[in-house]
């Protein structure tokens, strides 16, 4: 959609008809997806170059080959992240294009409606209405199209942040975690914890005993409580999400009931995801990847996926006996 027809003033006055806010300048998102795609175009060429600087050293031996080997095709080396970096580049630019291209037909409609509401004004104004209604319903796609475009470029610069650190970035909710999750043995959690009214407002930082900063939270809702594990890691908790997974003593303890499953993480490296609660959390080498499941429905796949750092893991949580009913 050109900013000369939003611009011209008999759809201007349609959409102040209609009641419809100033509609986003789509100018910026062109630069994001051009900036984007230069991004995958680096890498693609970083790729293809550090592939022939690999060919070169396949046919010579001693330290600076296998330095090369170490570095080029090793876990982490710049062969495999030069490559995933433009893939991920590429598919982000392709879906700001498909998204950009929804917001512009959206626009394109509402600027219709626009000509359609001056005349309906003149000639037909029991009409209007309606022509509001659809206005309102196409400004609402267009909305979503412009949180669509922030997700991804959120999503993005988590990747980035995360290898910038030396961190690796893990899509808990991708196919290949899924099925790994659904693989995964069950544990119960054993360990009282200690648990207290939180205030809104309240900063809580988690730390880990091997010294990874996991993450920090903010209290946002009234009656949330902060629950400490017995190595110290902190959490907030929602009212509902508290009872679905702890009994509260009424003395500062409470009783887990919880239920995960859980596994190593398999990187070798230090990770980075996005966990449900919002923001980033991190964790070591030695953490595990956890996801919570109902213990009466243990098989059923959810979102509430996250990291338990190794230790706090080892203090905390026990592995289902064989044959021992996961409700139990």
């Amino acid at each position: 959609m050109s900013s000369d027809l939003l611009s011209d003033p008999y759809v201007a006055t349609g959409l102040t008809i209609l009641g419809v806010p100033p509609l986003p300048d789509l100018d910026l998102l062109d630069e994001h997806i051009a900036a984007v795609d230069a991004a995958a175009a680096y890498y693609r060429e970083l790729a293809t170059d550090s592939g022939f600087a690999y060919q070169l050293a396949a046919a010579n031996q001693g330290l600076a080959a296998n330095a090369v080997h170490a570095n080029l095709t090793g876990s982490g080396g710049a062969l495999s992240e030069a490559g995933d970096l433009a893939e991920r580049f590429s598919h982000t630019a392709d879906g700001l294009r498909i998204t950009r291209a929804l917001i512009d037909w959206a626009m394109g409609v509402l600027a219709v409606l626009a000509v359609a509401a001056v005349a309906v004004v003149a000639f037909f104004p029991e009409t209007l209405a309606q022509l509001i209604a659809m206005a309102r319903r196409i400004s609402e796609m267009i909305r979503a199209g412009m949180k669509d475009v922030s997700r991804l470029l959120r999503a993005l610069t988590k990747r980035i942040n995360a290898r910038v650190k030396g961190r690796r970035y893990v899509n808990v909710h991708s196919r290949k975690m899924t099925d790994e999750f659904g693989k995964a043995p069950l544990y119960r959690k054993t360990a009282m914890v200690r648990v207290r009214d939180g205030r809104v407002g309240e900063r809580v930082d988690t730390v880990l005993a091997d010294g990874t900063h996991e993450t920090t939270n903010y209290v946002t809702e009234p009656g949330s409580k902060i629950v400490t594990n017995p190595g110290g890691e902190s959490q907030i908790l929602g009212q509902e999400r508290f009872a679905e997974r702890y009994d509260d003593s009424g003395d500062g303890t409470a009783r887990p009931k919880g239920m995960v499953r859980a596994f190593d993480n398999p990187t070798g490296k230090h990770i980075t995801i996005a966990p449900p609660w919002g923001g980033s959390q991190e964790g070591g080498v030695g953490s595990k990847f956890a996801m919570a499941v109902d213990p009466a429905a243990p098989e059923t796949m959810t979102t509430d996926r996250y990291i338990i750092g190794g230790k706090e893991f080892s203090e905390t949580y026990e592995p289902l006996a064989p044959n021992e009913p996961p409700a139990g």
